[in-house]
């Protein structure tokens, strides 16, 4: 087994990331804080170098901070590649354009999570009838895409939600 593959990655937090900073204001050695927060040097220098980050953060709670991906689901879509045996001819087909588009948001330390946004092509899809709690937010468009009506919409909606939590 090599190296690579035996080492573990460590995720920290940013409160964990800021306890390793003031041990290291105190004058705690490098080597000892990397070793208490089991981590390699080279993990504590990033730490280092985005400092003025993780305090900002920390400071701010990591609560304000929300970010945000689409991201493309063509769910009819065939695999670009497979497996066949060497005499056996393997003939492709037109690829699907069927597809949801999905945004996700979630605060910089994980902790809340804001209901997705789901956008299809039907307006009333049927296998959302006789629904009645739904964990996403879904809207319709031609072509399934994320416009700047629809991401208006969803920041205004998600503004709204958080005048409601103050």
């Amino acid at each position: 087994m090599s190296a690579s593959n035996s080492e573990k990655y460590k995720s920290l937090t940013i409160s964990e990331k800021k306890q390793l900073i003031e041990a290291l204001e105190r004058g705690d050695k490098k080597t000892e804080v990397a070793k208490t927060f089991d981590i390699p040097l080279s993990t504590l220098s990033t730490i280092l170098k985005d400092k003025n980050k993780i305090i900002t953060a920390s400071s701010s709670g990591g609560r304000k901070r929300n970010s945000k991906d689409e991201t493309a689901l063509f769910f009819k879509c065939l695999p670009d590649k497979t497996f066949t045996f060497k005499e056996e001819k393997c003939h492709g087909g037109k690829h699907s354009k069927d597809r949801l588009t999905i945004l996700l948001a979630v605060n910089m330390d994980g902790s809340e999570k804001l209901t997705p946004l789901l956008i299809g092509k039907a307006a009333k899809p049927r296998c959302f009838n006789g629904i009645r709690s739904f964990p996403i937010t879904y809207c319709s468009n031609k072509k399934a895409w994320m416009t700047t009506e629809l991401f208006n919409e969803w920041l205004f909606s998600l503004n709204e939600d958080m005048k409601k939590q103050e």
